[in-house]
């Protein structure tokens, strides 16, 4: 891995920092799993999560992701989005086991690098994904077909089947639905998923704070909060930034899709504004506008920002680029997404990624020609980075053909 791309703030780097190759980490794991670092004891105990007071198991042990399925134990961890390190446990059959490290240059449509790891691990060692594995997997596809009934027949089934019924799939479903909520056009999907949880998982508090996610997501705002305050009035305890998604977003009328991280950075500048830093701020104002719909004062901002000697060598082009997907995901500011990304394409011409986003945002507004030679430029400038971007254009093609047929 070298460097990688996303604006970790500096108190991450001890855990967003791993500058590493695919042979060191291969044989890293490999002096792990041999009991060279610990004993395989003391591994094995660590790689077994601690369980909720209502008895579900926790989804993580000692800084392991960890889930079972059957008898398969798999752990590991995901690494800026990038990387992916996962353990493949036969219990029963420990000889068996399979590590997958997956290293990748980023992706433009943001996907659970465990599912990558479950499908090569279905190639290699079919008999180490379990069931609950296998539906995963299988509803995955269907999610990319946007094949909602097929969705619910499959899940169906799993619930019906003597074999699987008291298996429990919250985990996988809720995964798979917020893999969907991360692209406008499986939102409903997304949603659809989110919903199961809650029929079939109503005691757990989780469901509800997913389904919040869910119908934000979607726009539904009050159904939103609904849901956001059931999770936290069932476990306050562990739900503690509720509240404040529920102040911040809700009661002073926001209604958008929000970067966590936008969160942070809002209560940061209340308890210590100094920690805020020039770009911080600047994004902090035209979030503001953004809910406002008021691109004249967004203008007026991002021009103070480029001509003042104290921040003119400041780049922003990431800072921008957030902003304008974050506006992209509502179609009431679809127009000032496109703005901001147009921003970052007149100053920031050298970077293939502006074009690329900047093809996302002409696609969201319906605008497919200029979505079009916004991606084949991104690709032409950096094919290597950019290989998403053929299927990208395929799919444009289709959509044409279809308007001109209308």
């Amino acid at each position: 891995m070298g460097r990688n791309e996303f604006p970790f703030a500096p108190y991450q780097y001890a855990s967003a920092g791993l500058n590493t190759s695919l042979s060191d980490l291969s044989k890293w794991f490999e002096l792990l799993l041999e009991g060279d670092l610990i004993s395989r004891e003391t591994l094995y105990q660590s790689w077994q999560p601690l369980s909720y007071n209502d008895g579900r198991e926790a989804a993580y042990a000692n800084g392991w992701e960890s889930r079972s399925d059957g008898d398969i134990r798999i752990v590991g961890h995901i690494g800026g989005g990038r990387m992916n390190a996962r353990h493949y446990f036969n219990r029963t059959r420990p000889e068996a086991s399979v590590t997958v490290l997956f290293f990748t240059n980023g992706a433009k449509y943001r996907y659970n690098l465990e599912d990558v790891s479950d499908e090569l691990v279905s190639i290699l060692s079919p008999e180490l994904i379990g069931p609950a594995g296998g539906l995963r997997q299988k509803i995955l596809q269907r999610v990319a077909a946007k094949d909602w009934p097929a969705i619910e027949v499959l899940y169906a089934a799993f619930r019906q089947n003597p074999a699987t019924i008291d298996i429990s799939i919250e985990g996988v479903i809720n995964q798979l639905a917020y893999a969907a909520s991360f692209q406008p056009e499986t939102v409903d999907i997304a949603v659809k998923l989110f919903e199961l949880n809650v029929r079939d998982y109503p005691e757990s508090a989780n469901v509800y704070d997913s389904m919040g996610d869910g119908y934000f997501a979607a726009g539904h705002y009050e159904k939103a909060r609904e849901n956001y305050q059931k999770a936290y009035e069932m476990d306050p305890e562990r739900f503690t930034h509720i509240p404040e998604i529920i102040a911040i977003f809700f009661t002073n009328g926001a209604k958008y899709r929000y970067n966590l991280e936008d969160v942070s950075d809002e209560l940061v500048s209340i308890l210590s504004p100094e920690l805020i830093g020039p770009a911080g701020g600047l994004r902090q104002k035209i979030l503001q506008r953004v809910a406002a719909k008021d691109w004249p004062a967004i203008e007026v901002l991002y021009a103070a920002f480029r001509q003042n000697p104290a921040t003119i060598d400041i780049s922003i082009e990431g800072v921008i680029n957030q902003l304008a997907y974050a506006a992209s995901f509502q179609p009431e500011t679809v127009d000032i997404a496109v703005k901001l990304f147009e921003l970052n394409v007149r100053d920031y011409p050298e970077s293939a990624n502006v074009y690329d986003s900047m093809g996302d945002g002409y696609f969201a507004a319906g605008h497919y020609e200029k979505a079009r030679e916004n991606y084949q430029k991104a690709y032409e400038m950096d094919p290597e980075r950019f290989t998403h971007i053929p299927q990208r254009l395929a799919e444009i093609k289709t959509k044409l053909e279809k308007l001109k047929v209308q």
